[in-house]
């Protein structure tokens, strides 16, 4: 599930039928929006609030929420990362002009050492725009 579950009016549910049609030992990928995305949470924009809390995500998950979730139907999680899928020059546009599209407009404030960097910073600070969980049904 790819920027799926954050849309489920009834997640549960939904992953208890996945659940039944899993087989022992099979794997469930879900990546969602972090609910501390750097930009909500240390940043604290209301433009990118307003873009993120939109009628469609009905939700925004942490880490804690998504493993009380998938393991309320019985799956065992494996792992849970944190990953930025944008980079610093999206931050700094957003910070600087209140609305999306920096990682294309000043793609000159990235290089791969540097978004590596940034990344490691927010995954440690728990504060990544998106995360991903691996769950097993055993």
């Amino acid at each position: 599930m790819f920027h799926v579950f954050e849309h489920l009016k009834n997640p549960i549910e939904i992953l208890a039928s996945i659940y039944e049609k899993l087989k022992i030992n099979s794997y469930l990928i879900i990546e969602v929006p972090h609910a501390r995305d750097a930009l909500i949470s240390w940043f604290d924009i209301d433009e990118f609030k307003k873009f993120s809390f939109w009628s469609e995500h009905l939700i925004l998950h942490t880490r804690e929420s998504l493993r009380i979730i998938v393991e309320s139907i019985g799956l065992n999680v494996i792992s849970i990362e944190g990953i930025q899928r944008y980079p610093l020059s999206n931050h700094l546009y957003w910070l600087t002009n209140k609305k999306p599209g920096g990682h294309l407009l000043w793609n000159q404030f990235s290089s791969k050492t540097l978004n590596s960097e940034y990344e490691n910073i927010l995954s440690k600070l728990d504060i990544t725009d998106s995360l991903i969980l691996v769950a097993k049904k055993i």
